[in-house]
């Protein structure tokens, strides 16, 4: 299954004080198709191999020799991208790059989890036909899909005969999210699906859990070092 980040890559040349002579700047941001910035991604002059690093606002800044043309760009997962730069141009140049994703990036775990047989599930998106569709076809818990409309949860009858929704416990990147806010979820951007039904694992999450927890990873939270919680 074929997996497609996007990178905004906004590249700003300005004529640093010796561009008349032999060098010139080029700065930029670097995001994901989120919009969020991307911290530690490398640009490095193909020529020169001059490198330099986006901080955490996704900025970088590098110095070039004038007959430098071209830029590569690396992340951590993701091939490297060549992007043409020109001195003689003094805007802004802005571009869009589709990058494939390795399928070896991409797999599928079931750690052993002892006596906990089902719970502590990883689905790494990609491999073995898991898919974030399955969010939404009860594969990960109590979660219906029915004419393309979602319904969250399961309705249950208490001893007054009151009937109340009860849904499984939603972390994204871990922090906690609305289970509606799953639907605003670009697929292209998870990384993986983890599932806690077992209360030994549950039970840090208070009441609220008693239905598991689903807890979803994506590629910013994965780059910024949220790993699924084996």
């Amino acid at each position: 299954m074929k997996k497609l980040a996007l990178l905004f890559i906004l590249v700003a040349v300005f004529p640093s004080v010796n561009a008349i002579a032999q060098q010139y700047t080029v700065t930029g941001c670097i995001t994901d198709m989120a919009g969020i910035p991307i911290e530690g991604v490398k640009v490095k002059a193909v020529r020169s191999k001059t490198e330099a690093v986006t901080n955490s606002e996704g900025r970088y800044s590098i110095e070039l020799g004038r007959k430098e043309r071209n830029l590569s760009v690396s992340f951590s997962g993701i091939p490297p991208t060549t992007i043409p730069v020109n001195p003689e141009k003094n805007t802004v140049v802005n571009f869009s790059i589709f990058v494939e994703m390795p399928k070896d990036k991409y797999h599928y775990e079931q750690p052993d989890m002892g006596y906990y047989t089902e719970s502590g599930k990883t689905y790494w998106v990609g491999k073995n036909d898991y898919k974030i569709e399955d969010l939404f076809n009860g594969r990960f818990g109590k979660i219906s899909y029915n004419q393309g409309v979602v319904t969250f949860g399961r309705l249950v009858a208490s001893t007054s005969g009151a009937r109340h929704m009860v849904c499984n416990y939603y972390l994204i990147d871990g922090l906690q999210v609305n289970p509606e806010e799953i639907q605003n979820l670009d697929p292209r951007q998870v990384v993986s699906v983890s599932v806690y039904k077992d209360w030994a694992d549950v039970a840090a999450y208070g009441p609220a859990a008693y239905e598991g927890v689903v807890s979803i990873i994506t590629r910013v939270g994965y780059s910024a070092g949220v790993k699924p919680r084996m």
